[in-house]
């Protein structure tokens, strides 16, 4: 293993050789060379090639196979140290890349890491910065709840760890989701904190950079005249350090005062002066406002120019949310020249209508691939608060023995001062007796009263104390009458039990003061004990016999045991449902923000009719997409707010069936299919109704949609089941599942979508929303499928007594 992982860092480091450093002096070079000849030291070895993934100067491949090895030295040889920055980096990586899915592989895989971000007794920062790359994801696919949900849970990580600077970050994150949630007092005051903090780090780059944030937040309130004065502040900041890498935000911040005044040729002025700046064709605030700039003066051509640009940039980073806007901007560049061409406004026109479906193909996909990562997320997380609740037990039941163990010492110290003073007054046994007969009579009175067991016996294992409580322990044990004065292990009825109390009372003989757990079953039931044993040894150092206290923890445990089932439970059940709520609201938001897109589209450009036709074909498949999804999602969280049960009465079978297939007649006539029935016009079923009914529309839809038009066959019949049950089939002729296909839908959480006979598109919740439903009516889905040949949905139904 040793030497494979020579040769791969070998060949790392000279793969980053061969690209080489533009700034990198010859010196720097064979300091790294040196540091990573030797694999004595594998923690400087790590830090080498954790420093060469993290340079910037290299190509892609070489940063990350770098990385890769890092991973490798860190896992293999350096006990994870670092573990969560090498994911971290190698996710931001891919995304810097535009490979989404790559990156989300990544962070998937780091979660599990998240709970060994501990050493040498503090918590450090990865983890926190690991949570701000990963939100940093979800916030580019406007996920901006659960970005906002993942940067508040990394500046925790990040407060525990002292990072300032981290927790400066976090607060900005949290702030720019607000802003996007266009809750604006709320994005303030985190901009606000994150400026706090970073005005007590006394570092004026970073404060310049939240200065920005806030003046931003005064432009979208219409507050100029603060935005502007902040502006002079930031700028002030800038000049200190004599940095020059916010001047171009500094007057896009002034472009945008400006414009909000109506003074479109002031704030061209105040980005005219960055015309000379490289680093402005590639600023997407500059040349969005330019564009804002010349769509409001009406200038065909400069809007291309920058349009162009835009479309550059956006292709450079890969951003396909950029190249649709700057594509758009291009498209109205066309329309409002005086020269435009129809050629190239169509082929702009095509050009968008791909971008549209490659953007919500490649959201789709990389959205659920998010989902599926936040599953391992909330996964990981729920497991870590299980193992710090068991521990938080662990931590009570420890606290209760140590109180036990307090409590005996007490009483065993009680008792040799009883008896010290027994034996100090002995000599003048006259006139103390009365003092040592109320001492007695007191310690006896104490020791009945307590709900702890106490059992005390001498040197040769002759009981001499036990109070009720202990007489009690002892009978449930099988000891029914219990004599003093008399060996307690020869009183025990059984020879195992007489067994254990003998080796009971040579431990505590042998070793001294010790403390166990036992758990005793006694008529089928459990119950746990803590013994506390304690030997008591006269006054020239022999033994003198001990005392045993008892105390009945039963009750405890079984509470513990049952409120950490019922947190399992619970969280286990409001997992399940905010994942089926984040899908639906992801996908109706999807839905109605492409028609709303498409929509825009249409109404501000002209077209070919041809191109025109193609849009709405593709906006009407939209909306239908959409009003599907929302009859399931009412169908859903109808079914989940019912908490009272379901409401079951009679009802007749086939006018139900019929009835749902009315509702679907557009559908079934579109697509030309035949449905047949065979149930018994009398037969009546005990079932809610308005339940069944939405598990037999999103069944015969599937039906529908997966059957092949002018050809399909939908069959609708019965059959006996056990007794008083009869079982509903609905059965179609269509394209059918394979054996992979049913297996996923019987054993995943979720179900991918599958698109139908004629293309259309689903949202794969359906038959997960019916399965639910049947369940709360006490009868499972069951299918039957074969590729190619069709599908038998079919589930069992109570018959109605007469």
């Amino acid at each position: 293993m040793v030497i494979k992982l020579w040769f791969n860092l070998v060949f790392v480091f000279s793969l980053a050789l061969s690209y080489g450093w533009a700034k990198s002096s010859s010196s720097y070079i064979d300091s790294l060379r040196l540091a990573s000849y030797s694999l004595e030291n594998p923690e400087t070895y790590l830090q080498y090639y954790l420093d060469l993934g993290e340079d910037d100067r290299i190509s892609f491949e070489a940063r990350i196979l770098a990385l890769e090895t890092a991973e490798t030295l860190s896992k293999e040889l350096c006990s994870f140290k670092d573990i969560l920055q090498i994911y971290s980096h190698r996710g931001f990586i891919y995304r810097e890349q535009g490979r989404l899915a790559s990156a989300i592989e990544i962070f998937s895989e780091g979660f599990k890491y998240l709970d060994l971000e501990v050493e040498d007794g503090y918590e450090t920062d990865q983890g926190g910065w690991y949570l701000i790359e990963y939100g940093n994801l979800l916030f580019k696919f406007e996920l901006f709840e659960e970005a906002k949900e993942t940067y508040e849970n990394s500046f925790l990580k990040l407060k525990r760890a002292h990072s300032l600077d981290g927790m400066a970050v976090a607060y900005n994150n949290i702030g720019l989701c607000f802003s996007k949630l266009e809750q604006l007092d709320s994005a303030m005051a985190y901009f606000q904190k994150g400026y706090v903090l970073r005005k007590e780090m006394q570092n004026e780059f970073l404060m310049t950079h939240n200065l920005l944030y806030i003046s931003r937040i005064y432009l979208s309130q219409n507050k100029e005249l603060e935005a502007d004065s902040i502006l002079q502040l930031a700028k002030s900041f800038n000049k200190s350090y004599n940095e020059e890498i916010f001047v171009i935000d500094l007057q896009v911040g002034w472009a945008k005062i400006a414009i909000s005044k109506g003074n479109y040729l002031e704030a061209n002025a105040y980005l005219n002066a960055l015309e000379n700046r490289q680093k402005a064709a590639n600023n997407y605030n500059y040349l969005a406002t330019k564009i804002e700039i010349f769509s409001a003066l009406n200038n065909s051509d400069s809007l291309l120019i920058y349009a162009r640009q835009g479309i550059n940039l956006a292709k450079r980073i890969s951003n396909i949310d950029l190249e649709v806007e700057f594509s758009e901007a291009k498209s109205i560049a066309f329309r409002s020249s005086d020269n435009w061409n129809t050629d190239s406004l169509k082929s702009n026109g095509h050009l968008l209508s791909n971008l549209y479906k490659k953007q919500s193909d490649l959201k789709s996909d990389i959205v659920k691939r998010l989902f599926k990562a936040n599953q391992e997320y909330i996964k990981t997380s729920a497991q870590n608060q299980m193992l710090k609740l068991e521990d938080q037990r662990k931590t009570e039941v420890i606290a209760l023995q140590e109180r036990s163990i307090f409590l005996t010492l007490v009483i065993t110290l009680l008792s040799l001062i009883g008896i010290l003073i027994f034996i100090y007054f002995y000599r003048n046994l006259n006139k103390t007796k009365n003092i040592l007969e109320v001492i007695g009579e007191r310690t006896r009175v104490a020791s009945e009263s307590m709900t702890t067991a106490i059992i005390s016996f001498d040197s040769k294992n002759i009981l001499r104390f036990i109070n009720p409580t202990g007489r009690q322990y002892l009978k449930s044990i099988g000891l029914k009458k219990v004599k003093l004065n008399q060996n307690l292990p020869d009183q025990l009825n059984s020879s195992s039990r007489s067994a254990e109390w003998s080796d009971i009372f040579l431990r505590i003989r042998e070793e001294g003061n010790s403390q166990n757990v036992s758990l005793e079953t006694n008529k089928g039931k459990e119950y746990y004990y803590v013994y506390d044993l304690t030997r008591v040894l006269k006054t020239d150092g022999s033994y003198a016999g001990g005392i045993i206290s008892i105390n009945d923890l039963t009750e405890i445990q079984q509470t513990n045991m049952e409120l950490a089932k019922k947190s399992a439970e619970l969280r286990s059940a409001n997992n399940a449902k905010d994942r089926m709520i984040s899908l639906l609201a992801h996908d109706l938001k999807e839905g109605i923000n492409s028609s709303l897109e498409l929509t825009r589209y249409l109404v501000n450009n002209e077209m070919p009719k041809e191109e025109k036709d193609s849009s709405l074909i593709m906006l009407e498949s939209n909306l239908a997409k959409t009003s599907n999804l929302l009859y399931k999602t009412l169908d859903w969280v109808k079914d989940q707010g019912n908490q009272q049960g379901s409401k079951r009465r009679k009802i007749n079978l086939l006018k139900l069936v019929k009835d749902v297939e009315r509702s679907m007649a557009d559908k079934i006539r579109l697509k030309n299919i035949a449905t047949n029935y065979n149930i018994d016009p009398n037969l009546k079923v005990f079932i809610d109704s308005e339940l069944i009914r939405s598990v037999l529309r999103n069944i015969l839809s599937n039906a529908v949609k997966f059957s092949e038009k002018d050809k399909g066959e939908i069959s609708i019949f019965t059959q006996m089941g056990d007794e008083n049950y009869i079982i509903l089939h609905i059965k179609d002729n269509g394209m059918g599942m394979s054996s992979q296909e049913l297996n996923k839908l019987t054993h995943h959480d979720y179900h991918e979508a599958k698109q139908g006979s004629d293309g259309e598109k689903g949202t794969g919740i359906g038959l997960k929303l019916v399965q639910e439903l049947l369940l709360a009516h006490g009868s499972p889905l069951q299918v039957q499928s074969v590729l190619n040949q069709g599908s038998d949905f079919f589930f069992r139904l109570p018959i109605a007594e007469n």
